[in-house]
């Protein structure tokens, strides 16, 4: 994985490059910029000089345009998702030409469209629509899958709508599976919230991740259906293999620790090996957290007794069982985010068990009718290898755990740690691989997920400017954000920060004839281009 070319916007921690698509007609890449509303697209026929051609405004094909969210490119056909101003509202998908970027259609569908992509065999587009209440949580709209059949062309599509009205009336039911449904009067209609989709190699098959909700939805695709709501259960911590660095302690302390993690997987991908299709998840967690209601506590200490503060005022509103915990390990522990939704195992108002947002790992899964079946869980990997190259040297200490905007050694330990976002996979050489996007820290992780079961480690690319010296910043406290946010450094200057969208281009597709691995990162507002070759 060697990075060939890289696009600037110019625009630090705006989300100036989030989301990254390919048409291999136009050799065109295009990247939302949610900064500007907007979609720029870059030619990338010689993918070392990635040139700014045009930059399409979704204002002008829809008034009431709000946030774009995604795009997906495929066969000369660009299809963008955007929200409604306000995001309560249905979205739309609109569809653009990929060589002359005219408008060929507006498409409504749900409420917050956040993910768009087709199917393999391009007869359908497939979006994922969130429906996230408001910021007070007076308004939560139904969550739904639209499905759009585009085999006929654009100009004669149809959209049909896949919603969970169905599973309302098993709320109990699904709550006791493990699903996370908790959102104040809301039905699990309202509640879940898809994120991102993978699609089987046969087209027929959607796997939606519920982020929030810790789940998966599993769609029938030509019968514009959602077949089953699926728990992905929860990562014991206090197992060896699942090792942490929870603490905030400013040294790198990864051990067990008596906690578990909801995986809440934000991306998503399909392959398959030996003619059996698997799914890859990032599993980066993800909190509610509104003015009108938030599950994020901080474990606290009061007076000797330990509990968790949901408004940051240091007091004690959720006890814990102090019997189920070492005082070590609450100790320890202060300043952990958990939330306070799940953990209340006897329903006494007290917590007996804590859970943290996030597995810091990704997963593999195997479909089987309508569940999963997990294969394989990362542990501790991501943090171990970073540690281990930290203690080579490849690394400054103050790299691990820290954040996407600011250079702080375990910044992000009691929170996400490294977190795991955006996945991609692809065949290199005859070999598959997942390549794992970490927003904190920042950089890809690479992995050989040819055997399931057994995936191995193969690369960490982060070009990432850890020494503020190197950029020019002294003095005792360099403070590396102030620096890109005033614009006394350019953007882009310390490198890529916060990888959000990643995106594998086959070697059929490439302008190279070489695969390509496309990252956007959103806080740097930049856009690298990687050559992949084997091992």
């Amino acid at each position: 994985m060697a990075q060939i070319g890289r696009y600037e916007t110019g625009v630090y921690n705006d989300d100036a490059a989030e989301i990254p698509t390919y048409d291999a007609k136009t050799e065109r890449a295009f990247v939302v910029d949610a900064n500007e509303s907007s979609v720029d697209v870059l030619d990338i026929s010689d993918p070392s000089t990635p040139t700014l051609i045009d930059s399409i405004r979704t204002e002008d094909a829809w008034k009431k345009v709000g946030p774009v969210n995604s795009a997906a490119a495929r066969d000369g056909l660009l299809a963008v998702a955007v929200a409604a101003d306000p995001e309560t509202q249905p979205g739309r998908i609109l569809f653009y030409n990929t060589s002359d970027l005219s408008l060929l259609r507006t498409i409504p569908v749900g409420r917050l469209p956040d993910m768009v992509t087709f199917t393999p065999d391009g007869t359908t587009v497939l979006a994922a629509c969130e429906g996230e209440p408001n910021d007070s949580y007076s308004r939560d709209p139904r969550s739904s899958i639209s499905i759009i059949d585009v085999s006929r062309g654009v100009h004669n599509a149809t959209v049909t709508t896949a919603g969970f009205r169905k599973f309302d009336s098993e709320k109990g039911i699904l709550r006791k599976e493990g699903v996370q449904i908790y959102g104040p009067n809301a039905s699990v209609s309202q509640d879940l919230e898809p994120e991102y989709i993978a699609v089987s190699p046969d087209s027929k098959t959607g796997y939606v991740t519920l982020q929030e909700n810790n789940a998966l939805a599993i769609v029938d695709i030509p019968r514009a259906c959602v077949r089953s709501v699926v728990p992905l259960g929860y990562k014991d911590f206090s197992l060896p293999e699942n090792a942490l660095d929870a603490i905030d302690d400013s040294t790198i302390d990864i051990e067990t620790q008596p906690l578990y993690g909801m995986y809440q997987p934000d991306s998503i991908a399909a392959y398959s090996v030996g003619g059996e299709t698997y799914l890859v998840t990032a599993n980066e967690g993800d909190p509610r957290d509104y003015d009108g209601f938030s599950e994020v506590g901080l474990l606290v200490e009061e007076n000797g007794a330990f509990g968790v503060d949901t408004d940051d005022d240091g007091r004690i509103d959720v006890p814990v069982d102090e019997t189920k915990f070492s005082q070590n390990a609450l100790s320890s522990l202060t300043g952990l985010e958990v939330t306070t939704e799940r953990g209340d195992v006897d329903a006494d108002g007290t917590l007996e068990e804590l859970y943290i947002f996030g597995g810091r790992s990704f997963a593999i899964w195997k479909p089987t009718c309508d569940t999963v079946d997990l294969v394989f869980e990362s542990g501790t990997m991501i943090e171990s290898t970073i540690a281990a190259l930290i203690e080579d040297g490849t690394f400054p200490k103050a790299a691990f755990n820290t954040d996407d905007d600011s250079i702080e050694l375990d910044a992000e330990s009691p929170m996400s740690g490294p977190k795991p976002e955006g996945i991609a996979v692809g065949t290199v050489d005859d070999v598959e691989y997942a390549f794992v996007g970490l927003e904190e820290i920042s950089g890809v992780m690479v992995f050989d997920i040819s055997r399931p079961e057994a995936p191995e480690f193969v690369q960490y690319e982060n070009n990432r400017i850890f020494d503020p010296a190197e950029l020019g910043l002294t003095g005792p406290d360099p403070d590396l954000n102030e620096a890109l946010e005033s614009g006394r450094l350019d953007a882009g200057a310390a490198g890529d920060l916060a990888p959000e969208g990643l995106l594998f281009v086959s070697a059929e597709d490439s302008p190279t004839d070489a695969p390509l691995l496309i990252v956007a990162n959103e806080i740097s507002g930049t856009t690298t281009i990687y050559e992949l070759t084997g091992t």
